[in-house]
């Protein structure tokens, strides 16, 4: 069976699906005894109280225009909260529905700034850039709300668990307090290909996930206006 699957995971690499270092990565892993991938888990995520993004020193991550990843779905909440003490404004992560409703507009497109992919309009595997890039970069690329890099760059942290499509913000998946949940993110990045950059394309996240192709992005909560 681990001969069938180093198969399968060099085909993705022919296929352009994954990275030579990508492949190199998961087989490397896949050899390691259970000793050595412990350890290899334990300097991923080590214990004790985090107060940086996991990239933050690193100089293919940490520029002032790039956006920041290494961080998970708590310390995404906990940023949104420390803004909205902040600020006096209220802020938080946005649901999968929304995030998705941003993204595609009114004219429900594929990708957030059209209906066919293009390359050269997004940070994805295809583009071959293989880290964050600034953000605006893409000029010109917006969504129909004015948003940019909402296809491919970083995955974005959403407020929901990962449950069966289609969203029904009733049934559980907007509980915050489900510690152990996987969440969903959105986006792509500029490690995923085309299809995993579909404004649609959803993934689960384990809530502590602080790897380099993961971000956020907030939602503004606009109090209702008054009634006349």
């Amino acid at each position: 069976m681990m001969l069938d699957n180093f198969a399968q995971i060099r085909q993705l690499q022919r296929d352009n699906r994954i990275t030579s270092k990508q492949a190199d990565d998961w087989e490397a892993m896949a050899r390691m005894s259970d000793e050595a991938f412990e350890a290899l888990l334990a300097a991923w995520y080590p214990s004790g109280r985090q107060t940086q993004p996991a990239y933050w020193h690193d100089g293919a991550f940490n520029n002032s225009a790039q956006p920041v990843v290494g961080i998970c779905w708590f310390e995404a909440r906990a940023y949104c909260a420390w803004l909205s003490a902040q600020s006096g404004g209220s802020f938080r992560l946005p649901t999968e529905a929304e995030w998705e409703v941003a993204a595609r507009g009114t004219q429900g497109w594929p990708y957030a700034y059209g209906p066919d992919f293009d390359a050269t309009r997004c940070n994805t595997f295809e583009t071959h850039v293989r880290r964050t890039t600034p953000i605006g970069v893409f000029s010109g690329r917006a969504t129909p709300s004015d948003l940019v890099d909402m296809t491919g760059n970083t995955w974005d942290w959403t407020s929901s668990v990962y449950k069966a499509y289609p969203y029904n913000a009733t049934d559980g998946r907007e509980v915050l307090h489900v510690i152990s949940a996987r969440r969903v993110v959105r986006g792509g990045s500029g490690d995923v290909d085309r299809l995993g950059a579909r404004a649609a394309y959803r993934y689960g996240s384990a809530s502590g996930n602080r790897g380099g192709n993961v971000g956020l992005r907030l939602a503004r909560v606009v109090p209702s206006p008054p009634d006349l």
